[in-house]
């Protein structure tokens, strides 16, 4: 909760008990203000204050401050906080009397020198008042503009101070800032449609502090606006001189700006009283809030002291504790490897290399390192390492079939690589697996790591091109109205194909512009099309290539064979899409029963380390284990079967 702060100079003090008609304004004792207490890291707690008024523009250190938990002093650590979530709007008095005096040139002169003082980002906006309330500029961080906005105010007409409230409430929008409105007036109100409670209450409401800067004069009206600032605890500032109004200014935009965060470590728990004070140069204040503190963990109960001294493990994690880490031997062994590493490394930096692949859309090709002119290019030699790789890996594989088998999966899964290089790619995979099982597990771990390193890329293969599969079957009613369409605006077949394969989606506008660049080269539009169709898989694409086909050899309208054949896939597709939505419950309860054991598992070994211990070392816990994976795996069978409709 915050206190209502006030700022009573003295020249403006000396001036209103000269004059026995305008009363002085309100001296308010200086405190400090607890802005909030973050608990959320407990036993470390962190309090966020704003320092006294009388302190604003002072260089605070931890010794001017005090904190106590239920009267108990804690040592603490001070870190002075940058606002940068402040949104803010000047309410301004623009009435006629602001015009004697010489008053309007220095508010402006104090207005501008307060929005050059506030952060890059802060949102600031101006809200003139007279007769009505007028909004000059709406909140931007543009201090420029702001600026130029101010220098357009010039006095006229009478106060309307109660109507400026809610006119300057309406244009705090932005949601993660905190909002603050900067009044200033000359005098009373004159002219409002509402009244002072009713300004109060909107400030209430809204929850938005109004700090009130006042020239009093003899119409000065000390209750009606100690009541706006105290409405939302408020900054109260005046003077009589107009001169003072930039120092006025300055200590507002001090307020809005200046927080402190006191961290300190917690030994109490529950509702807690918190007092902060601070006693710096000729200021003392103190605030007390009560703060809700969570529990203090509960005191570890003594250890026995054991009979025989044991031990300590190397690694105390039981996955990491592998018999091979525990020897010297092996240590030597890892620390070789890092070293044949970083010679790999090395090599691979310095090596030369005299030729570098590059990529042409769907194309690759070798390029000699010649550069134009007759000049030698030199390519980076983790390029040319990885070319030399890809290239002994694609005699290693042998037969055409095997390396054949191996693009028509690259192809299916929209993966630009050749098979030598994906080759790479797995063994790279399967030796990190197994590296990483070595040195979990030790020799059986790292050769199950090593299997499932060479496994998991051609499953990840599948598993894109099952989906680039998905994508064509969805796309493809859109691609045979594109055809159609196209046909009977007087394209051929092939012009027809084209515009497909620019206008298209991939993968559809991949495959066709495909079909259309075999077709150029010389392959005959019929193969493209099998070739394409074979190469998605997909069998209602392989309809649409036998009826372009027919159509090629009987004739007729191809635009209409289209059409019906796209309503036809279209309603398959529906079909589809309910199948799939039927089947979504039984499809999640199978992925739920089947990986429920492995979860289990692993939260009864974090939770109760060696529980499970008897699965592993006894032979009857073996035969429960293989009992287990063969029932898992029927079950998996079983269950995919079930969810796994044709039609």
């Amino acid at each position: 909760a915050a206190a209502l702060l006030a700022l009573a100079l003295p020249a403006g003090a000396a001036h209103a008990q000269e004059d026995d008609d305008a009363p002085a304004p309100p001296e308010l004792a200086d405190t400090v203000t607890i802005h909030d207490v973050d608990v959320e890291g407990h036993p470390t707690v962190t309090v966020t204050v704003e320092p006294p008024v009388g302190l604003f523009g002072t260089e605070l250190d931890a010794g001017d401050f005090t904190l106590t938990e239920d009267g108990e002093a804690r040592d603490v650590e001070l870190a002075e906080r940058e606002r940068t979530d402040l949104e803010v709007v000047l309410t301004i008095d623009t009435s006629t009397s602001m015009g004697e005096e010489g008053r309007m040139p220095a508010l402006l002169a104090a207005a501008e020198d307060f929005v050059e003082a506030m952060p890059p980002g802060t949102a600031v906006g101006v809200v003139r008042f007279d007769s009505a309330p007028e909004v000059v500029i709406e909140p931007t961080d543009d201090h420029d503009a702001v600026t130029d906005a101010l220098a357009t105010l010039a006095p006229r007409g009478r106060t309307a101070l109660y109507d400026a409230v809610p006119a300057s409430l309406e244009l705090l929008t932005v949601d993660d800032a905190e909002p603050a409105v900067v009044l200033f007036a000359d005098g009373e109100d004159n002219n409002s449609a509402i009244s002072r409670e009713d300004a109060a209450a909107a400030l209430e409401d809204a929850d938005v502090a109004m700090h009130v800067i006042e020239l009093f004069t003899d119409r000065y009206e000390p209750d009606a606006l100690e009541a706006l600032a105290g409405a939302t605890d408020g900054v109260l500032a005046a003077t009589d001189d107009p001169g003072q109004l930039t120092d006025l200014y300055g200590a507002v935009a001090s307020a809005l700006l200046q927080r402190y965060d006191l961290v300190y470590d917690s030994d109490a728990g529950g509702d807690t009283e918190l007092v902060v004070a601070v006693d710096a140069g000729d200021v003392t204040a103190e605030e007390a809030v009560e703060a809700a503190l969570p529990d203090p963990p509960p005191e570890p109960a003594p250890e026995e002291p054991e009979e025989e001294a044991v031990a300590a493990p190397v690694l105390s994690s039981r996955v990491l504790d592998a018999p091979l880490l525990a020897t010297s031997a092996w240590l030597w062994v890892g620390a070789g490897l890092v070293g044949l590493g970083l010679a790999a490394a090395l090599a691979l930096l310095l090596l030369p290399t005299d030729a570098v692949r590059v990529r042409l859309g769907d194309r690759t090709a070798a390029l000699a390192a010649a550069g134009a002119g007759g000049g030698e290019q030199r390519t980076g030699r983790l390029a040319g390492a990885a070319e030399r790789a890809s290239a002994l890996a694609d005699r290693l594989l042998g037969t055409r079939k095997i390396r054949r088998t191996i693009a028509v999966e690259l192809e299916r899964a929209g993966i630009d690589l050749r098979p030598g290089e994906f080759l790479v790619v797995v063994t790279g995979a399967a030796l990190a697996a197994a590296a990483v099982g070595l040195l979990l597990g030790g020799p059986l771990l790292a050769v199950a790591f090593l299997i499932a390193g060479a496994l998991a890329p051609r499953a990840v293969l599948r598993v894109l091109a099952e989906r680039r599969r998905a994508a064509f079957a969805d796309q493809l009613s859109d691609v045979l109205q594109l055809l159609s369409g196209s046909l009977r605006a007087g394209y051929g077949l092939s012009q027809a194909v084209d515009s497909v394969s620019r206008d298209a989606e991939a993968p559809a506008s991949e495959e066709f512009r495909r079909i259309v660049v075999e077709t150029r080269l010389g392959r005959d539009f019929g193969d493209a099309l099998d070739a394409a169709a074979d190469r998605l898989g997909n069998e209602d694409f392989a309809w649409v290539v036998q009826a372009i086909k027919i159509n090629r050899e009987v004739g007729g309208d191809l635009s209409e064979i289209l059409d019906n054949v796209g309503e036809t896939i279209r309603e398959r597709g529906r079909l589809r899409r309910q199948v799939k939505a039927l089947s979504a419950e039984g499809k999640l309860s199978a992925i739920v029963l089947y990986v429920l054991p492995f979860a289990v598992v692993g939260l009864v070994s974090v939770l109760n380390p060696g529980y499970l211990n008897v699965l592993v070392e006894e032979p009857v816990g073996w035969v429960m284990l293989g009992v287990s994976a063969v029932l898992l795996i029927v079950g998996g069978v079983w269950l995919k079967r079930t969810v796994q409709l044709q039609y």
